[in-house]
């Protein structure tokens, strides 16, 4: 049997052909990307979350308010990440001036839909981080806070609080050992620590080094809930579907006009603690969350973020 060539009228029939497929296929993806974004918007718009007591701050990555561009750009420089709390007419936001420190706008996150790089280089060098700069929230004696986050490395400090006028009051939210070098292969429970700066040793009043979370997982999804409940002296930390309590005295200790950073401890200081990973929604809220109350807002962070567990 002779074989015969493909004429040039026969290829380029080939490569038009081609061409439609692969425009095709991408062209579904971006349907596909745009509609699991407004899919996450409507889950945003219809959550409990903004219709429970007491919310302080609720930072996301999906809704059209919460950047500065309604849809910003893959790999886009992100100095500006606005509270979308509907309980508050002042809201915060996150700020980062400095070009190098900002963090990256990745479309395709968590769940598939956008999350905040911070620190991809995963090096102790490099600095990415977000302040609230002259933005302030009170975070009270009980509190809730959520994080959902995909660490690249383990250690490093997801969210740090301290009062912005005479820092009596910091709380370190962290996935590292205290005293580890960063990075630390052993920093692999998320941690909740308060501590009174008011002593010159900063006591950590509610530091218990055997109580923090099951281990994190590297390149995983995961949903961190850590509630504070004073009148009960009661501590819990909730990483997926692995919950710890502790019970134990605690100090009266309402955090007044907090400053928040998120992505690392000290920018300036030689202890930086950087995270690398992603980041997609903190949502803190002044006060113990019921069971139901918890349960709602970790079910619409799990269906969003399409977190199994």
């Amino acid at each position: 049997m002779k074989l015969r060539a493909f004429s040039l009228l026969e290829l380029s029939i080939v490569f038009v052909v081609i061409g439609i497929l692969v425009s095709g296929i991408s062209a579904g993806i971006d349907l596909y990307q745009d509609f699991r974004l407004a899919t996450a918007r409507t889950l945003t718009l219809n959550s409990r979350v903004g219709r429970i007591e007491d919310l302080s701050l609720w930072v996301e990555t999906s809704s059209d308010k919460s950047f500065t561009k309604t849809n910003p750009s893959q790999g886009e420089f992100i100095g500006e990440w606005r509270d979308i709390n509907p309980l508050n007419n002042n809201k915060a936001k996150f700020i980062q001036n400095t070009q190098n420190y900002k963090p990256k706008y990745i479309k395709i996150g968590i769940g598939g839909i956008p999350s905040l790089e911070f620190n991809p280089l995963k090096t102790a060098e490099n600095v990415t981080f977000l302040n609230l700069n002259n933005n302030y929230v009170d975070i009270n004696t009980n509190n809730t806070i959520f994080i959902v986050f995909n660490p690249y490395l383990l250690g490093g400090m997801l969210l740090v609080s301290s009062n912005s006028s005479n820092y009596d009051y910091r709380i370190l939210i962290q996935s590292q050992i205290e005293g580890a070098t960063y990075p630390s292969a052993s920093s692999k429970k998320i941690r909740y620590s308060l501590t009174n700066l008011q002593n010159t040793t900063a006591i950590e009043i509610d530091k218990d080094t055997a109580f923090s979370s099951n281990d994190v997982m590297e390149n995983n999804a995961q949903i961190v809930g850590l509630k504070r409940d004073f009148n009960l002296n009661k501590y819990s930390i909730k990483l997926n579907n692995s919950v710890k309590y502790t019970t134990k005295t605690m100090e009266d200790s309402n955090i007044i006009n907090s400053n928040l950073t998120i992505g690392m401890l000290n920018a300036s200081g030689s202890d930086k603690r950087q995270f690398s990973g992603q980041i997609s929604e903190i949502i803190i809220f002044n006060k113990a969350l019921s069971d139901k109350e918890y349960e709602d807002v970790e079910s619409y962070l799990k269906i969003k973020y399409q977190i199994k567990f």
